[in-house]
């Protein structure tokens, strides 16, 4: 459950991005982009909670994709753009490649246990 957490969160950034970076009205097609697509992760990552509909985190992982690749590829009118649009992209990639069962190490749970004590 906690990467389709992630998931939202980076959704919710990505759909905010045009507003903290500022993109420029001009820019349409980015502000299109971001809202739309996070919009998007956002709404896959609430619905891929489920057992049944677990496979869309594939969609996202191919949104994740296409906004690295835009990141490389698409003329911004700032390097904060871009970098976001690369960072976020690998990032959804990742978090999408992990399965909903999927648990934190118990050493990342319980990180002090099982220590010496002074």
């Amino acid at each position: 459950m906690w990467p389709r957490v992630i998931e939202v969160m980076l959704g919710l950034w990505l759909a905010m991005s045009p507003v903290v970076l500022q993109h420029g009205i001009e820019n349409r097609a980015l502000w299109f982009n971001d809202v739309v697509g996070g919009t998007a992760v956002v709404a896959l990552a609430l619905s891929s909670l489920t057992t049944q509909r677990c496979r869309l985190r594939f969609v996202v992982a191919g949104i994740g994709a296409w906004l690295a690749l835009i990141g490389f590829l698409a003329p911004y009118p700032s390097p904060p753009s871009s970098l976001n649009h690369i960072v976020l992209g690998l990032l959804l990639a990742t978090v999408a490649a992990i399965p909903n069962g999927a648990t934190f190490p118990a050493q990342w749970r319980h990180p002090l246990k099982g220590r010496p004590t002074r």
